[in-house]
């Protein structure tokens, strides 16, 4: 049942195993425990299960491309800041929602922008704009990739995001969350989308709000996509994963 449909299930299947594996790696039986860490890495969905398995690998000496597995797109290119005053920058449009031009300058909210080259090194594939474009409050930030697709296909595109943000996939709005402060994880918005075969883009709109006390004040995001089931879709041109930034 490690790869059940329904996620109850699997998950329940998935934890029962991955405790099989923990009795087999304290008896020293290294090749079973091996063995079942892998069944339960390539059929996990839920983080806790994937970070444990993926961890228990490595100490067994085998390598673990989590972004890659997960389908996580780390590759970027970032614009910002633009003002988001007054929480009105999630619907105001500003020119990167216009155009796509990776050449272009704007009047932001800091003087002109233009856009940079990102590259996620975190294993779960977050996208920190506070890095990218800079620690700037209450402010808009737009992150644009791409995507090669084998074929034309239908996809989930899963988005995990604190603030209220917004996603376009080919020019065509496919996820709008105005509420924000909602807490983030790993498949928390879903949304399908049509892929052409071939390139496709990917645009997304993070809008950070007034700090409040006690809550974290994040402006990133992460971003997959997958199948119906959460099998990773790869894009045809995909690098290799980095090297995971060493936790300080």
């Amino acid at each position: 049942m490690t790869d059940d449909p329904s996620p109850e299930l699997r998950r329940d299947a998935i934890a029962r195993t991955l405790g099989q594996a923990d009795k087999a790696h304290s008896a020293g039986k290294k090749d079973e425990a091996r063995q079942l860490y892998q069944k339960s890495f390539a059929s996990a969905r839920d983080q806790d299960h994937l970070d444990k398995a993926a961890r228990r690998l490595r100490e067994l000496g085998q390598q673990v491309d989590l972004p890659k597995h997960l389908g996580l797109i780390l590759e970027w290119k970032l614009i910002g800041p633009f003002s988001n005053a007054k929480k009105k920058g999630v619907e105001a449009v500003y020119p990167p929602e216009k155009q796509l031009d990776f050449g272009a300058s704007y009047d932001g909210a800091a003087g002109k922008v233009t856009w940079t080259d990102y590259t996620s090194k975190d294993e779960h594939g977050l996208v920190d704009l506070t890095k990218g474009i800079g620690a700037h409050k209450v402010s808009v930030g737009y992150a644009a990739g791409e995507f090669a697709s084998a074929a034309d296909q239908v996809v989930e595109v899963r988005v995990g995001c604190y603030n209220a943000f917004k996603l376009w996939v080919n020019g065509e709005l496919v996820l709008d969350r105005g509420d924000e402060f909602t807490g983030m994880r790993l498949d928390h918005y879903v949304a399908k989308a049509h892929l052409k075969q071939g390139k496709n883009t990917l645009l997304i709109k993070d809008c950070r709000g007034e700090s409040q006390p006690g809550v974290p004040d994040f402006w990133q995001f992460q971003l997959r996509i997958c199948d119906a089931n959460g099998v990773a879709i790869l894009s045809t041109t995909r690098p290799a994963s980095p090297a995971p930034e060493k936790k300080s």
